[in-house]
């Protein structure tokens, strides 16, 4: 059979090793490496089956931890289209079944089941079962090195899946296995029995044997290696000793345990890991001489061990007790508690003159506390001797964030300034404890709060509301009438009257006197303002004025309602607010601060910049600069639609000048001026008309001009396109504005 046509430029095929009913095993020749290779092929069919894939994927990695001597190396897991296949090392050697058994004695025959059982071992610890063990999966090499291969069968624990097995290995599978139950060592040990008898089938009548191959997996050898001890026994009680040789002694092992449980057991000379004790089990360790044994636990001291040079008789069974780690604490500031956070107990305080001693035990968990610094955990992680710790507390602050009504409130902690609250309330940082807070602002009554915070809260204090303070408003005469809006507040007298003058602006009324609407800054001294008034009709002045001051004053008055008139056309075309709804763009908010509500100096101090008479920050300039240009640009783009417009009358006209080109050209020039009126008001779906309107007008005129060769003008009119379609609907500003906020479109 051939290699995939996918694999062939990596690989040159060798031999068919006949994989199972769903993975294809080759040994190949890789190319790249000069060296033999075993393929393992899921193929396309079963790839395409994520279930299954899926397995394999995780079936390799499960291998891939098992490489061990006696167990080829997995190399890496590939994937071509639907095909998966894993690529190992390739194992030399000829099965077990024809090896020459004469040249072998017996402690070489034990040795290469032991072998076995070493390298199944380690598989089980990995969590790694083989479960069908036949003859061909035990290799020999010329040098007597042994693999142990053929892992198709196997299963990781945690898994319910096991692949068929065939008629032929049936004898070799343990019946739970068979029966699709929970697989585990003892499933090892019956396929290993079964695969010596299968070599050597006189043993099959031994009593270990039969203990070994026992349809009950209770009834078994619970571990590999309890069936590997018994191997000395099994081959010289069929053979008697050969070539005058006897059997290596059975390994002894040493079982340890800890209190408390789990506890590092490790080889103190090469710090080899044996394992972790557990409640129920110990680690198990192969006895040798002068062993030298370490136990390691964090929070408890290291202990050391020599086991007794003395080969035991029988399996040893020792138990360590471990003593706990004190750690010797001071702290600066010193007078911290120590506390236990599971109990509340309050263990000790540190202090200036004496370590502070604690004690390890798994059931606290210990803290150094102090008010106003921020609290310490004790950490035990790879303590496993007594140690000094010292502890520089760091003084904690608490992030409190203050709602004010109205904004622009100036805050204060114990007299410190730490800024002016806005839209979205002001962040500051202060420190554990009672603080003062002082909330100021001119026209506003000054309030004084004691607020007491916690240690690591974050806290929102507010909206807490201002009482405004009356403007004194004096009129010379007295008797006029004060309104703000349509609301009339009072008629002054000799006493003035009091106006909220922060509502707005305030219109001032007398009989022959002219009218005044003034709005009244925040930096009146003492909130008292003295307001004269002047007269409406002046006295007559008798003297000649010659044609050309009468009509120099025409002029001039003919100017200043043209300039009234271009000024009301700005504030229309450009107002101060755009979107009064929409307070999620910025320009459209209360933003910045008014120019006379903080100090310049201090403005500069925190990095404030003027921007139309308010102080902003420079980031927030440049978004203002860019919103308000953005909005500007979509208002003149919705005005020019009103050449598109008369383009297309008067090409309805001209085409078919008829009632039918009167009646078209009418409609379409209806419908684009009533896009540009909504386009005004910046409504969606106008500017996705707006958008095909312009490309429908400038597209044909840039095709005509590219096909004339005219390259400055077609570079002219595609910048115009692209400034009007682009700069004004394509920007983020421009997307910002046209979007529906949030809170719209939830609801």
């Amino acid at each position: 059979m051939n290699l995939p046509e996918s694999l062939r430029n990596e690989f040159d095929l060798v031999q068919d090793l006949n994989g199972g009913k769903i993975l294809e095993c080759y040994h190949v020749w890789d190319k790249s490496a000069k060296n033999d290779r075993v393929i393992r092929l899921l193929p396309s069919q079963f790839g395409e089956d994520v279930l299954i894939g899926d397995r394999f994927s995780k079936f390799f990695m499960k291998y891939a931890s098992i490489a061990q001597c006696c167990i080829p190396r997995a190399i890496g897991l590939k994937k071509l289209g639907a095909t998966f296949y894993s690529v190992e090392e390739f194992a030399p050697g000829i099965p077990i079944t024809k090896v020459e058994f004469t040249r072998l004695d017996t402690i070489q025959k034990v040795k290469i089941f032991r072998e076995i059982c070493e390298a199944l071992h380690h598989a089980h610890t990995k969590g790694v079962f083989h479960l069908c063990i036949s003859p061909s999966d035990i290799l020999v090499s010329d040098d007597d090195k042994v693999s142990l291969v053929g892992f198709g069968t196997a299963v990781f624990s945690g898994t319910e899946y096991v692949q068929r097995v065939g008629d032929e290995n049936k004898e070799l599978v343990a019946p739970e296995v068979l029966e699709r139950m929970a697989a585990g060592p003892a499933s090892d040990v019956f396929s290993l029995a079964a695969c010596i008898a299968k070599v050597f089938p006189f043993l099959g009548s031994l009593e270990l044997m039969k203990k070994a191959l026992d349809r009950d997996p209770l009834d078994r050898f619970q571990k590999i290696l309890e069936f590997q001890q018994v191997l000395g026994e099994i081959f010289p009680t069929s053979h008697g000793k050969e070539g005058g040789q006897t059997p290596p002694p059975r390994p002894q092992y040493v079982d340890l345990a800890t209190i408390p449980p789990g506890a590092k057991i490790l080889n103190a000379n090469t710090h080899k890991v044996y394992g972790f004790t557990a409640a129920e089990r110990g680690v198990t360790v192969q006895w040798e001489p002068e062993l030298r044994i370490l136990v390691e636990k964090d929070g408890y001291l290291r202990h050391r061990a020599k086991l007794t040079a003395t080969r035991p008789s029988n399996k040893i069974e020792k138990t360590f007790e471990l003593k706990p780690v004190t750690a010797s604490i001071t702290s600066t500031p010193t007078r911290a508690l120590v506390t236990d956070r599971n109990s509340g107990e309050r263990l000790a305080m540190t202090s200036e003159s004496s370590v502070t001693l604690v004690q390890y035990n798994p059931a606290r968990d210990i803290w150094i506390d102090k008010d106003g610094y921020h609290s310490v955990r004790l950490d035990w992680a790879g303590r496993v001797q007594d140690f000094t710790q010292h502890l520089d507390l760091s003084a904690s602050v608490v992030s409190l964030r203050i709602h004010t009504d109205p904004d622009g409130v100036k805050v204060e902690v114990d007299g410190r300034f730490e800024g002016l609250t806005n839209s979205t309330g002001l962040a500051i940082n202060v420190p554990h404890g009672k603080i003062e807070l002082t909330l100021s602002k001119v026209g506003f009554s000054t309030e004084t709060l004691i607020q007491n915070v916690d240690d690591g809260s974050v806290a929102a204090i507010g909206p807490i509301k201002l009482t405004p303070l009356p403007l004194q408003l004096y009129t010379d005469p007295p008797g006029a009438q004060v309104s703000l809006g349509s609301s009339v507040l009072g008629t002054t007298g000799p006493d003035g009257l009091s106006v909220p003058w922060h509502q707005g602006p305030i219109t001032i009324k007398n009989d022959g006197y002219q009218t005044i609407v003034r709005e009244f800054p925040a930096t009146l001294p003492g909130l008292q303002v003295n307001v004269t008034l002047v007269r409406s009709i002046q006295e007559p002045i008798h003297h000649r004025r010659s044609m050309l001051w009468r009509g120099a004053a025409t002029l001039f008055h003919g100017i200043g309602t043209l300039t009234i008139s271009i000024r009301m056309l700005l504030r229309w075309m450009y107002p101060s607010v755009y979107q009064p709804e929409r307070k999620d763009v910025f320009c459209n908010t209360n933003w910045g601060i008014a120019r006379d509500d903080i100090p310049k100096d201090e403005a500069k101090h925190k990095k404030l910049v003027l921007f139309k008479n308010r102080w902003v920050t420079k980031q927030e300039r440049y978004l203002l600069r860019k919103q308000l240009s953005t909005y500007r640009l979509i208002r003149a783009v919705a005005l020019a639609l009103y050449l598109p417009g008369l383009i297309t009358l008067s090409f309805w006209i001209s085409a078919m000048p008829d009632y039918i080109g009167y009646a078209g050209g009418s409609v379409s020039f209806v419908a684009i001026i009533f896009t540009g009126t909504r386009l005004w008001r910046f409504e969606r779906w106008a500017m996705v008309v707006s958008r095909i309107l312009w490309t429908l007008l400038f597209v044909p005129v840039i095709i005509v001009l590219l096909v004339d060769g005219h390259v400055l003008p077609l570079v002219m009119l595609v910048a115009l396109w692209l400034a009007l379609v682009w700069g004004a609907f394509g920007t983020a500003a421009a997307r910002q504005i046209f979007n529906e906020p949030a809170s719209q479109a939830r609801s």
